[in-house]
């Protein structure tokens, strides 16, 4: 293929396209309409005489052609955006919605935060949190996302080595009741006081939670009374003002909602389970303009400076 059949603007298209594998996805990332994309895809398609994606069951997958060019199109346009690594994109002229997978645990700890800014610095910025699982397998529409709040078990998993991550803050487990429970009156609270307790925990399921995570979790359950088990971090709080059981939930979480319940924290879980709280995201995003001013955002929201 002779370089003047293919122009620049061409090959970043197909270089997002690669790396987004999903028309609306790669439609909002480039600031072109669908139909624009699928005649470059199309004409790409001809050039390097391969189908470079093909559909398999509801997704998009890759062809080894288009996984050999992968490389070679990021050494382009890491080159070329050095040319450019000077020009400022004021935040105030920025427009895009930003996908974020995580949990109810981390969109309730950076949602609101994060919109305060935007509306103040990027109002053309919005935001869109999805729920995902821990597991690469069932990590919903991962080529749609652009970017994870994660803990560090998801970082460090073979699966996702390939990302970057910012390690935004260290979290701990801790318990709470309602105000009138019985361990409140209590001057100090033993093992043993607990061991007599039933327990709500948070639990996704086996099939969407990491090794980790369940090892974590039987551990914990070992050690309590489990006696219901749910699916949302938010609702902890609710269920401790609502039952006389004991919720395990993140202390930022529970710090954050229990003057809003008639509740109290009691101290750490035991077993401690402590964890650091990340930004996840995939290196295609690393010199996008947006994703840089987001990733700055995040980290003066949580004073955090280092990425890996």
């Amino acid at each position: 293929m002779g370089i003047k059949k293919t122009n620049l603007n061409q090959l970043r298209v197909l270089s997002v396209l690669l790396r987004e594998p999903n028309l609306s996805r790669a439609s909002e990332v480039l600031g072109l309409s669908q139909p624009t994309l699928s005649s470059a895809l199309k004409q790409m398609r001809d050039e390097f005489n391969d189908p470079l994606l093909v559909r398999v069951g509801n997704k998009m997958e890759l062809t080894n052609r288009a996984r050999s060019l992968l490389e070679p199109l990021d050494i382009i346009f890491n080159a070329v955006d050095l040319l450019w690594e000077n020009e400022e994109s004021r935040p105030d002229e920025m427009s895009r919605r930003i996908i974020i997978g995580t949990t109810d645990y981390g969109t309730a700890i950076a949602s609101s935060a994060l919109q305060n800014i935007l509306s103040a610095e990027a109002p053309g910025i919005t935001l869109q949190f999805v729920d995902v699982a821990e597991t690469r397998r069932l990590i919903n529409r991962e080529n749609e996302m652009d970017f994870y709040l994660v803990p560090d078990a998801i970082c460090h998993s073979p699966a996702f080595l390939e990302f970057k991550y910012l390690p935004l803050y260290t979290e701990e487990m801790v318990y709470m009741v309602n105000r009138d429970h019985r361990l409140v009156g209590l001057e100090s609270i033993t093992e043993e006081d607990y061991r007599r307790e039933k327990f709500t925990l948070y639990h996704l399921g086996e099939e969407r939670t990491s090794l980790l995570t369940r090892k974590v979790l039987a551990e914990m359950e070992s050690e309590h009374d489990i006696v219901m088990r749910i699916q949302q971090f938010s609702l902890l709080p609710m269920i401790a003002e609502e039952t006389d059981t004991v919720v395990i939930v993140p202390r930022r979480l529970a710090e954050k909602l229990v003057d809003r319940f008639n509740c109290k924290i009691l101290g750490p879980s035991a077993p401690a389970v402590p964890f650091t709280f990340n930004l996840m995201w995939e290196s295609v995003h690393q010199s996008d303009r947006v994703h840089e001013y987001m990733r700055s955002v995040f980290r003066r929201l949580f004073d955090r400076r280092e990425e890996h």
